[in-house]
């Protein structure tokens, strides 16, 4: 069962951050040089049904992908923020994304992240397939819990 916290703003931290990045990225004409991640981050694509999915990458392998996504397609990635799921606290928001990477090569996918305690560097993320919002709200209450557990100001 989906599991809605009715306190819960459909905005935070973590999703203006996401929408920041993605209108940075609008501007760009070249490929990202650096991918704002912590240098403990991990990143697990849990979508299914023979698509895309990257596996699990650490920092310097998501580094590698954001890099790798501008060769693919017309080589110029459009990524957009379509929905907030959910959020918790500042620093954690389940998402659908968009992402068109030219030549009818387009996906949506739900992204469950985490930001660090700067807001300003991701920790934590994890793409479910569109459909799978139960999962992703269930790793969004996982990642918030974990705060909890460490003492972060952030699960409160």
């Amino acid at each position: 069962m989906l599991t809605v916290v009715p306190d819960e703003p459909m905005t935070n931290a973590a999703v203006e951050w996401m929408r920041r990045m993605y209108e940075h990225a609008e501007l760009l004409t070249e490929p990202p040089t650096r991918a704002p991640v912590t240098e403990d981050f991990l990143y697990t694509d849990r979508r299914t049904g023979g698509g895309v999915n990257y596996g699990s990458l650490d920092a310097s392998g998501w580094r590698q992908l954001v890099t790798e996504t501008w060769r693919v397609g017309s080589g110029r990635p459009s990524l957009a923020v379509v929905e907030v799921v959910a959020t918790r606290g500042q620093w954690s928001a389940a998402v659908v994304e968009s992402t068109d990477l030219g030549d009818d090569m387009a996906m949506e996918y739900i992204t469950c992240f985490q930001l660090d305690s700067t807001t300003r560097l991701m920790r934590r993320s994890f793409n479910f397939n569109v459909d799978d919002r139960e999962a992703a709200v269930a790793e969004l209450d996982r990642m918030h819990a974990e705060l909890a557990h460490n003492g972060q100001p952030d699960a409160s």
